[in-house]
């Protein structure tokens, strides 16, 4: 094997270790929120937690891209 292509092989397996943590960690960062959401309903926190959801899935959406794509070498 390669030199170039063992390193390839590490870091993907290294990248696809931590968006799967991402992964994870945007869940319970949205459960936690909506959670939380429930004891309070006045429109600005209705609207950070919208905003907090659009950039929580977009995140969630690349790690589960990633570890889908970073999964076919692994």
């Amino acid at each position: 094997m390669s030199p170039g292509l063992a390193v390839f092989i590490l870091l993907n397996n290294y990248f696809h270790d931590v968006d799967t943590a991402m992964l994870l960690a945007s869940g319970l960062a949205m459960w936690a929120v909506i959670k939380n959401l429930d004891n309070n309903r006045e429109e600005k926190v209705v609207e950070y937690f919208i905003d907090m959801y659009r950039s929580v899935a977009r995140l969630a959406k690349f790690s589960l891209y990633w570890i889908l794509i970073g999964g076919i070498p692994r």
